[in-house]
């Protein structure tokens, strides 16, 4: 772990876990290096160097579902999290101190091909198509990157939605969507005048899609919809602000609302 960093002069290492006895996980293994005075380690033979336990560990609460056999690696940031790359699935995630998930990504792209934010990820009997070596954190002040415009560009993803920021309370009193003190429930009221196709779409702020409640063609009326978030993916409770997107398509015309969701 490198200077200034919180744990500094630690070994931070990413275990790939493949053989342990109770089966395949990987865990992240912070040490304390037991260096002597001369900063060598001390060794008897018959035994095996130190430390015997490490100061901090990452897993999975399902240890099963962190799980790279080869490549990957992490590295310790200066807010005191630790970026993971799980390379042999293209997975990339930042946890807390404390072992929160506050962020991930998937790698989209694939053998070189480009992917949609649902497309599957190809693979082959050498694993995933989207692995990823390892990857790195650079702050805005890294000197590598003195003199180049760090302007943020286009998603990666193809096809990704694009989220705008600045108007996000641009759709009619129809559509109104709301969460409740329960983190996890949101519920959604539109209304149809006529027979429509409806899909009701949920991002996050990255952009990406998050899941598709409705999929279907719905008749004229008030429709409403209880939702609990955690019944969609286990990882999106973890998310405060999300986006409902409701695209209305009849014969005529398509439209499109949008709407910001801020979750207790």
């Amino acid at each position: 772990i490198g200077k200034g960093m919180p744990g500094a002069d630690n070994i931070l290492i990413y275990n790939n876990g493949q053989g342990r006895p109770d089966g395949d996980y990987s865990t992240i293994n912070e040490i304390v290096p037991p260096l002597n005075r001369q900063k060598t380690y001390d060794f008897t033979i018959g035994t095996a160097y130190g430390p015997t336990e490490s100061v901090w560990i990452y897993k999975a609460a399902n240890p099963t579902d962190f799980y790279g056999m080869n490549i990957s690696g992490t590295q310790r940031l200066a807010n005191g999290n630790t970026l993971i790359c799980e390379g042999p699935n293209g997975r990339f995630f930042e946890v807390t101190e404390s072992k929160q998930i506050v962020w991930e990504y998937i790698n989209p792209v694939a053998a070189g091909i480009i992917l949609s934010q649902e497309d599957p990820i190809p693979s082959s009997p050498m694993g995933q198509k989207n692995q990823v070596f390892r990857c790195y954190r650079y702050a805005p002040d890294y000197p590598g990157l003195a003199g180049n415009n760090l302007t943020p560009g286009n998603p990666i993803e193809k096809d990704a939605y694009p989220i705008t920021l600045k108007n996000p309370e641009t759709n009619p009193s129809c559509f109104q969507v709301w969460s409740t003190a329960h983190k996890n429930e949101i519920f959604v009221s539109f209304s149809l005048d006529v027979t429509a196709n409806v899909y009701l779409h949920f991002y996050d702020l990255s952009g990406k899609k998050l899941f598709t409640r409705y999929h279907q063609q719905l008749s004229s009326g008030i429709h409403q919809l209880n939702m609990n978030l955690a019944t969609f993916t286990d990882r999106t409770s973890s998310m405060n602000i999300l986006y409902a997107v409701l695209d209305i398509s009849t014969a005529n015309n398509i439209q499109q609302f949008k709407k910001q969701i801020i979750i207790p």
